[in-house]
Formats: structure tokens, sequence, C-alpha cells
């Protein structure tokens, strides 16, 4: 498993998603593009790549840097000497992607909501008031809709601050201690 720094992992979660994939599509998962990009071409642009990096005109699927999953086959793979001859890719989550092209497990498996983006971007509240009020159930902080929890919502929270990271961390533990209680008392 591969997350940013920014990013808080639902670990719980994650490992329940990877149980129901069947053995085939479990070899390398993720937030993945499900349609071909085009390489930025325009000098200075953060994510800008040159011709000569890559010249095809289309990245291949892969998934998002955020965070994504690889089976210790993929593991072994790459680990054979594919880095080696392999040309450089100045980002990573390309990089696998090409990697994973090239070791014949691909396309990567795109599972829906593997990575959320943007902390507070669809809240209704600010972030620091919802998840600091007691009163209001954490899920309700990340979504309009206020249905499910928080292990329902996300796998892989990305682009968070230390603060929220603290937060989101103090709450699942809470929801962890509460799910152990309620699995005692079955």
């Amino acid at each position: 498993m591969k997350v940013d720094d920014d990013s808080y992992p639902n670990v719980r979660k994650i490992h329940k998603q990877i149980q129901e994939l069947d053995e085939k599509d479990s070899h390398f998962i993720g937030s993945v593009n499900t349609r071909a990009i085009n390489p930025d071409r325009a000098p200075g642009h953060k994510w800008s790549v040159s011709f000569e990096m890559y010249p095809e005109p289309y990245f291949p699927l892969y998934p998002v840097g955020a965070g994504y999953g690889v089976s210790k086959f993929v593991k072994d793979a790459f680990e054979g000497g594919y880095f080696l001859n392999s040309r450089s890719m100045a980002f990573e989550d390309v990089a696998i992607g090409m990697l994973a092209e090239r070791t014949g497990f691909y396309p990567p498996t795109h599972i829906k909501g593997f990575v959320r983006d943007g902390m507070g971007r669809k809240y209704k509240k600010s972030k620091e008031e919802c998840m600091q009020d007691s009163s209001v159930a954490m899920h309700a902080c990340f979504n309009e809709t206020g249905l499910g929890t928080i292990d329902s919502n996300f796998m892989i929270q990305h682009h968070i601050d230390v603060i929220d990271f603290k937060i989101i961390h103090q709450k699942m533990v809470v929801q962890l201690a509460n799910f152990t209680a309620a699995e005692t008392e079955r």
C-alpha cells in the first residue's frame, strides 16, 4: 500500500474492500483514471511532461497518487528488473501505471470512492466547526446527505492537514471502540 503523507487511510475499510474483490482483480487497486489522460506539455506547469520524457500521446491508466495498493505478485514483478529496464517518469503514479502495463497487471482495478479529495470542498459547514462539534456525527462532515458512517464514506481521505489528521484519527478510534463493543455484545 502506498499512501501520501497528506492522506488518512481507513485501513479497516480498505481491507474489507480487498477481501470483496475477485483474486484476479486484487493485484493493483486504487482510484484509477478511467480514461486516457493526455500529458500536459505546457512548459513550467507543475505536471508538465516533455516529449523527450514521454513521447506517447496518452498516459496508460494509472491510480491517483494519493494512495493505491499492489499485491505481492505485482511487487515481485516490479522488483524483477522492470524498474531498471523502464524509462524514467517524474510522476510516480504515472510510472506505476506504466509498470503495471508492462508487467501484465493492467488495467488497474478502479474502486469508486477509493480516494476522497479536498477536505471541506463539499461541506455545508466549515470542516473545523463540523468536526469539532461532538453532537454532529462524523459522516455528516464528509458528505452533504448525512447518510452512512465514516467507514462507508472513504477509504483514503486526501489533502488533509495535521489538525484534520488528528481529528479524523480521534473520531476513528472512538468508532473502532464502539464497533468492538458492539461486536463483543453479539
